[in-house]
């Protein structure tokens, strides 16, 4: 998480522009540490459900994670 903080803040991203995409594991929480718009997906789904959120808004920074839970359930 620090090394995706370290990103947003270097890169000069506004918090407005970003979205994260999770599953609804223990990663569902990111967007609140992030502080960006958040989106909670069914276990596997985050990366397709970010993909869509990037072809439909390509002004929007989307960041999308995942744990064992996500990838067990693809």
């Amino acid at each position: 998480m620090a090394a995706i903080k370290n990103a947003i803040k270097e890169l000069n991203i506004p918090k407005h522009k970003i979205v994260v995409v999770t599953g609804i594991g223990c990663s569902s929480k990111m967007s609140q540490y992030i502080e960006s718009y958040g989106v909670e997906t069914l276990h596997g789904r985050s990366l397709p459900f970010a993909v869509g959120i990037k072809l439909a808004n390509p002004d929007l920074t989307v960041i999308a994670y995942g744990g064992d839970g996500d990838g067990y359930g693809i």
